[in-house]
């Protein structure tokens, strides 16, 4: 990895009289080591910010990754194209082809709660599959119309969740193919989990966790059963209740009659990044860490969870995906901008890639912009920026530690450095 400092800096020219001079005074204004999301615009912003100290960017994993198929001890990962199959051989989990899919662009995998179907979705399609006598997946439909899919669940019955950034829709299947059926709000979705044996879905969104149970006409939240977790990168649930992944820490909630309580004895240490997690059939309290290593099996033991080597699969993580954005917030200048200037604190490897811009008119239009070079840009006074993230491997990401945002003035024979907000 190569790091370099590079810095997002917005120069104002103030022009007053002749001769003029570049501000040289210190460098102030919007400073962001995204320790909390306040100066980024959570609606348009796909990159996940991790808040945790030092509080990083980078690229979302592909929430989902893994699914393991109810009834039968077979799991289905996304890859490199496509998905790819494993089976239990009596002592261990080995390649199964029979869940092999090509599907380019795949970001997640489901299979139906009883273990008949199997879907999966790139980011604006789902495609659902079932299986023939030898167990061979067999197309049976698909369904477009989305927008920005970034996970994928099982619901009642052959119905499947489609999780969007801004909503959590329920696919309902009336007997011949599939529809939306509803859908809930939300501010940021990033991960969702459901349990066939609660009928409730469990959603991430930001650095919440929001339950919503099924009252027998319609799903609704229970407040008492969701919380907030700094950093939260994925939420899967069990018979306990559900976890929460946090860097390399699943913290452990159990499901009580008032709600959601916190429980360190169901807290479970992992030996590498977290990226998310699987629901697991194969055991009531049983589930799937996915990790950077692959899907990790926590096995119950009844005081605590243990990893199986036999059950875990590695390197079927699905990794990171292979895009996603940063959008500021609009900051009002105090006078027009005509130049900037970028600069930030960053990771990235020979396979990544970030690039940045920078709007004046309050992301109406875009001008790419060079870093540490003064950059001319059309006049405005409503500015933000945004950064592409981007790999092409998906077991690594590009990093963004901290970007700044400065205003520096031109006045006659003197300089002066003003705050753009």
């Amino acid at each position: 990895m190569c790091r370099a400092l590079l810095c997002l800096a917005l120069v104002v020219v103030l022009v007053v009289a002749m001769p003029r001079t570049l501000a040289q005074g210190s460098l102030i204004g919007v400073d962001d080591h995204f320790l909390s999301v306040s100066g980024v615009d959570q609606g348009a912003t796909t990159a996940f910010v991790d808040t945790a100290s030092p509080g990083l960017v980078y690229l979302p994993s592909s929430g989902g990754a893994v699914a393991l198929r109810p009834g039968t001890l077979q799991l289905a990962a996304v890859a490199s194209g496509g998905l790819k199959g494993y089976a239990w051989d009596g002592t261990r989990m080995v390649r199964d082809v029979r869940l092999d899919i090509s599907f380019p662009g795949v970001v997640a995998v489901a299979f139906s709660s009883d273990g008949g179907l199997m879907a999966a979705a790139t980011s604006s399609q789902v495609r659902f599959w079932g299986f023939d006598a030898s167990g061979y997946a067999r197309t049976l439909a698909a369904l477009g119309g989305f927008s920005r899919i970034v996970a994928l669940e099982p619901g009642r019955g052959w119905d499947f969740w489609v999780l969007e950034p801004s909503r959590a829709v329920c696919l309902g299947f009336d007997g011949v193919s599939w529809r939306p059926a509803f859908s809930l709000s939300l501010s940021r979705g990033l991960s969702m989990s459901w349990s066939a044996a609660r009928k409730s879905l469990v959603v991430l969104d930001g650095d919440r966790v929001r339950y919503f149970g099924f009252d027998g006409s319609r799903f609704v939240e229970v407040p008492g059963c969701g919380v907030s977790v700094s950093g939260a990168l994925g939420v899967v649930q069990h018979g306990h209740g559900y976890s929460v992944v946090a860097g390399r820490m699943a913290l452990g909630y159990a499901l009580t009659a008032s709600g959601a309580a916190r429980v360190p004895a169901l807290d479970l240490a992992l030996p590498e990044d977290g990226l998310g997690g699987a629901v697991s059939s194969w055991g009531e309290y049983d589930w799937v860490a996915v990790t950077s290593y692959g899907a990790r099996y926590a096995a119950w033991t009844g005081s605590s969870w243990l990893f199986d080597p036999a059950r875990t699969v590695v390197g079927a993580s699905g990794g990171y995906r292979d895009s996603a954005e940063l959008r500021s917030v609009v900051f009002p200048a105090s006078e027009p901008v005509s130049r900037v200037r970028l600069e930030a604190e960053y990771q990235v490897s020979a396979k990544t890639s970030l690039a940045f811009e920078v709007s004046t008119d309050g992301g109406v239009t875009w001008v790419p912009v060079p870093l540490a070079v003064n950059t001319d840009v059309p006049e405005g006074s409503l500015l933000c920026y945004r950064v592409f993230l981007a790999t092409a491997d998906s077991s690594v990401t590009p990093v963004l530690d901290r970007v700044r945002l400065l205003q520096i003035g031109y006045v006659q024979g003197r300089s002066r450095v003003k705050l753009i907000r």
